[in-house]
């Protein structure tokens, strides 16, 4: 027990003497590491694949491994040195951790491109008027941020299918007549949906890149964040 309690001092010690150790004008070609960074499967997607030529050009001997991302832990990790990033909502940041804002996020309504209701007015009427998907990461949920906002009007919409993550459910929307409320980089990565701004408002999210301290002034860490501006 006392040798898991001294893990996380002695590996932050050695963490910034190797920071210390480092040169101010590495070469990026040079860098050779694994990087771990915690995702989800929305930023998987929407940061990590489209970052990932610019690290193979730049960086080559870079690894990259992507770990799902656990709220939970996500402190504790970053205090091991079990995760050098993770991207996440503003909401879900430790507070102890160091953050960056990537980009801000809005919601848009899809169907499939055949639906029978896709020449229909897009209004609330018609939002609420077929069967939704959600995505509910934690599992069973059939109830979010938009049911929310549909309440405070007097409305409901019907959501009969719940999956654990965005690009499954846009597989069942693209093959089926069902609705979903998605993140709008999420939408434009998929053919054949009819894409529709939402009929009620419902709020965006951030999305941000968060470090353990004891890589904040490292060379090497600093460049890799840098990196992740899209």
């Amino acid at each position: 027990v006392r040798a898991q309690a001294l893990a996380g001092p002695v590996r932050r010690i050695l963490d910034e003497l190797d920071t210390a150790l480092q040169p101010d004008d590495f070469d990026p070609q040079k860098v050779s590491m694994t990087l771990n960074v915690a995702v989800t499967d929305y930023s998987l997607n929407t940061v990590i694949t489209p970052l990932l030529p610019r690290f193979r050009e730049l960086a080559p001997e870079l690894k990259i491994a992507c770990h799902w991302l656990n709220e939970s832990t996500l402190a504790e990790k970053m205090e091991r040195g079990d995760l050098d990033l993770a991207l996440v909502t503003p909401e879900t940041t430790p507070l102890d951790l160091k953050s960056r804002l990537l980009f801000e996020e809005h919601y848009v309504w899809v169907m499939r491109q055949a639906h029978p209701l896709a020449e229909a007015a897009p209004d609330v009427t018609t939002f609420c008027q077929a069967g939704h998907a959600i995505v509910s990461y934690n599992g069973g949920a059939f109830s979010g941020i938009t049911d929310e906002k549909l309440r405070e009007l007097g409305l409901s919409r019907n959501v009969v299918l719940s999956v654990p993550g965005f690009f499954v459910l846009l597989d069942m929307v693209r093959t089926s007549d069902l609705f979903a409320v998605v993140p709008a980089r999420i939408a434009r990565q998929v053919p054949d949906l009819k894409v529709l701004p939402l009929p009620v408002d419902v709020p965006g999210f951030a999305k941000h890149l968060v470090w353990h301290g004891r890589t904040h002034h490292s060379p090497v860490h600093g460049w890799i964040r840098e990196a992740f501006r899209l």
